[in-house]
């Protein structure tokens, strides 16, 4: 922003509570990165690990229902590692089976912060979307 946002300010004048502005695009970092490094140690074995990297952010936070009173916070960055490892099946004819495992969000990277009870600010929300994930799965395709 060229100009700076006004979010929120109190309705006093007279009222010594700082004005929530920023020229900030809010809910956006300021440095995202991800990798994929894959691993093939045979023909029929994969294994993948990848992370994304999600620096700080600004993001609002209404404090005060009740003034709607908001202020400006810098999140912290988050780093999410990812692993999987798959076993692929071939069988006779164009069909193989893939079949997999693994594990999103390994070290559970996840907001600290939360707010509670019944008065929160539910739109005070950001980093990794899943907490710590185990999966598996199969995979139909054609050779």
């Amino acid at each position: 922003y060229k100009n700076p946002e006004l979010l929120w300010e109190p309705e006093d004048e007279n009222d010594p509570t700082p004005v929530a502005i920023t020229n900030r695009i809010l809910r956006t970092p300021n440095t995202y990165g991800y990798f994929t490094l894959v691993y093939n140690p045979s023909k029929n074995v994969s294994i993948s690990y990848s992370g994304v990297y999600t620096g700080s952010m600004q993001v609002p936070h209404v404090i005060d229902p009740n003034t709607e009173q908001t202020v400006i916070k810098t999140t912290q960055t988050f780093f999410e590692n990812n692993c999987k490892i798959a076993y692929i099946i071939r069988t006779k004819g164009d069909f193989r089976v893939q079949v997999f495992t693994g594990i999103q969000n390994i070290f559970n990277a996840f907001q600290n912060d939360f707010d509670l009870g019944a008065q929160r600010d539910a739109g005070y929300i950001y980093g990794p979307i899943r907490p710590r994930t185990v999966f598996m799965g199969l995979k139909f395709g054609l050779n």
